[in-house]
């Protein structure tokens, strides 16, 4: 009993402490001495919790309570219900002075109590400007008619924080009493009318009418443009269309305008789009990277593919391949996470520029990344919605050869969905040539050479991960960055020490598979320097499959170092070349123990229509190492018809394809040459 009554003795000692206090502080903000007053306000800021600032606001003196409601405009979180309460008491008094009274208004506006709407509309006829700050603080629409009202009685003398709550709210009438108090005769107004225009926009245009006139005008435009009515939106936007490429400059200011609604700029960007305005490259460029809001990402992108901006698609490419980009991880499962078509928009726009090899990274969606161009982070179980931009995409985009989509069913079992997206997979290694895909862009401009040479300065940055993320980036623009790529393949061992991007730029050059690349990769193996150069510029001139094949890659199977033997096996493997079988079998033969290259070499021989390699590779079906298996099926069903099925991950079938071997190799079924492909 005793520890209890000492515990409430403190208690209560506690309590007449911080009376004490408060009234000392109330004390000071009694005083004429303006230390005085400070120190009291310093009080009321510092205190942790309520007593004090209640105390305050129900004090008989004005200045005790106008100093609590002011404390409470600045910092808003103090607002507990008890303070609110004591706020909305203090405004209804009308024996208050006026001071106070505003000062309460200001207050529950900062704190936006809506349950003071209706006292501070009330409260307009005593302290307008006051009030209708508070009431545009709000963001209460209701309070349009009453601020009409008061700006209807007092006319040419209204305050000018009448029309800044009206435009706030919604009322265009505002920002024209704005500029007529900027305008007018009244110094103050003119200078409240400033203060209230930056605080509006968010800009700074000093005391200019003109200048304001037009931001006015621009800030309607993205009113209307981003009007909740889609019907209205739409008819804004026609309108400021039939300008023609005129009105490109209004729809850019909307556009970078951070305080124009959301939709509006949304709505200025597909403007830009459709005018096909230049000018609005870097801005709808900034506007479409990762982080940005993703709505507006997925219209600024859209833009600048139908503006086709050049300067855009290797950043847009690189857009395609960033692993970090946390909007394209919302779209894989069945999540209800909201998301925007950030990577099927990407890949429109780039194909809608020219930039043929986006078209990838949408046979990489429906197959599950076997086209290995989107990193495997990128690569998952999709929404439905994705798979079939992607399906669209491949129609729009695909030529011929695509419009079937292989039969791809986004709802289908996975099985089903595996084998046509792997036909999608074979069609796109294949190099079609007959895609139905635009060349609208610029490529000569200046700004697009440069960013193509940066990613190719990456290639040989032996920064593994930027490498990768600059390979696949190229690979994704295709055609347009050929030339570029053929250009660094002119270097030398003085430019390029390291031969690193001589062989970066020939395996992009392979991946993208255009035949004028050819020269450009032969002279550059003609001209290696070192080893591991000239293998590695072998197979990517092999993988372009050059008419007449590769007699460098005969010639190499003679070389003395054993990884350029094993090259140039690997090279005519992919593209066979007449004259090549004496020497192939000799490697075959040399080959011993390493099955690998006897596999690549068998192919090689297969590929000259040679049947005796067929016994090599049906030895290794049955090896138990199920990724010579896969090799060794690959090879076979490349080049010979009729052998299947096999399932190499099972190493089932084998007995399947010996009989069928043993029953045809009389006259064999050999398979038409085709491109190496990607």
């Amino acid at each position: 009993m005793r520890r209890i009554l000492a515990a409430a003795a403190a208690v209560g000692a506690m309590l007449l402490a911080s009376l004490a206090v408060a009234g000392d502080a109330l004390d000071d903000l009694r005083s004429a001495d303006p230390s005085a007053r400070a120190r009291g306000r310093a009080a009321l800021e510092a205190e942790a919790g309520e007593v004090l600032l209640l105390r305050a606001l129900e004090a008989p003196e004005g200045p005790v309570r106008e100093a609590g409601a002011s404390v409470v405009e600045a910092a808003p979180l103090r607002a507990t219900p008890r303070v609110r309460e004591a706020l909305r008491t203090l405004l209804r008094d009308g024996r208050a002075d006026r001071a106070p009274r505003a000062a309460a208004a200001r207050a529950l506006g900062a704190a936006k109590d809506a349950g003071s709407a209706a006292d501070i509309r009330e409260a307009l006829g005593d302290f307008p400007a006051e009030a209708a700050l508070a009431l545009a603080s709000l963001g209460d629409a209701s309070a349009i008619p009453d601020l009409r009202r008061v700006r209807e009685a007092d006319g040419d003398a209204v305050c000018p924080e009448v029309g800044y709550a009206l435009a706030a709210l919604g009322d265009p009438s505002g920002e024209d009493l704005l500029l007529a108090r900027l305008g007018g005769t009244d110094p103050a107004a003119a200078s409240a009318a400033l203060l209230l225009l930056r605080r509006l926009t968010g800009r700074d245009l000093g005391p200019s009418v003109p200048l304001w006139t037009d931001a006015v005008r621009l800030r309607r435009l993205g009113a209307a443009l981003g009007d909740r009515d889609w019907e209205a939106s739409e008819r804004a936007l026609s309108s400021v269309l039939e300008r023609g490429p005129a009105a490109g400059a209004d729809l850019l200011a909307v556009f970078r305008d951070g305080g124009a609604p959301r939709e509006g700029r949304a709505k200025a960007a597909l403007g830009l789009g459709l005018l096909r305005t230049e000018e609005a490259g870097p801005a709808l460029l900034e506007a479409s990277k990762p982080g940005q809001d993703p709505y507006l990402r997925v219209y600024a992108v859209e833009a600048l593919g139908r503006i086709a901006w050049a300067p855009a698609a290797a950043a847009l490419a690189r857009m395609l391949v960033d692993d970090e980009d946390m909007e394209v991880a919302k779209s894989f499962y069945d999540s209800q996470v909201p998301f925007v078509e950030i990577q099927g928009t990407t890949i429109r726009a780039l194909l809608a520029m020219g930039a043929d090899g986006a078209l990838g990274a949408a046979v990489d969606q429906v197959s599950k990344g076997r086209v290995g161009v989107l990193p495997t982070a990128l690569v998952s179980d999709f929404k439905v919605r994705v798979l079939y931009e992607a399906l669209a995409i491949l129609r729009d985009y695909g030529g011929p050869g695509a419009k079937d989509v292989f039969g791809f069913q986004p709802e289908a079992p996975e099985g089903e969905r595996a084998a046509a997206g792997g036909h999608a997979a074979a069609w796109w290694r294949g190099r079609p040539r007959d895609l139905a895909v635009p060349d609208r862009a610029r490529w000569s401009d200046p700004l697009f050479t440069a960013a193509v040479a940066r990613e190719i300065r990456i290639l040989g940055a032996y920064k593994f991960l930027e490498m990768d993320r600059s390979r696949r980036a190229l690979i994704l623009l295709g055609r347009p960055a050929v030339p570029a790529l053929c250009a660094a393949l002119s270097a030398d061992a003085a430019s390029d020490p390291s031969g690193q991007t001589r062989i970066g730029a020939a395996q992009v050059l392979a991946s993208i598979g255009r035949p004028e690349a050819v020269p450009a990769v032969r002279g550059a193996l003609a001209r290696a320097e070192s080893g591991p150069l000239r293998s590695h510029l072998l197979l990517a001139l092999a993988a372009l499959g050059p008419p007449g094949g590769i007699p460098e890659a005969v010639r190499m199977l003679g070389a003395p170092a054993a990884d350029e033997r094993a090259a140039a096996v690997e090279a005519l493997a992919l593209s066979p070349t007449a004259g090549a079988g004496p020497p192939l079998a000799e490697a075959l033969r040399r080959a011993g123990e390493d099955p690998p290259l006897r596999i690549a070499a068998a192919g090689a021989l297969l590929g000259l229509r040679d049947a005796s390699a067929v016994e090599v590779l049906l030895g290794y079906l049955g090896d138990p190492d199920v990724i010579l298996r896969r090799r060794a099926w690959e090879v076979l069903d490349r080049w010979v018809e009729g052998m299947g099925p096999f399932d190499p991950a099972e190493g089932t079938g084998v007995d399947v394809v010996r009989s069928r071997w043993e029953a045809g190799k009389a006259s064999p079924r050999f398979r038409e040459r085709s491109v190496p492909g990607r």
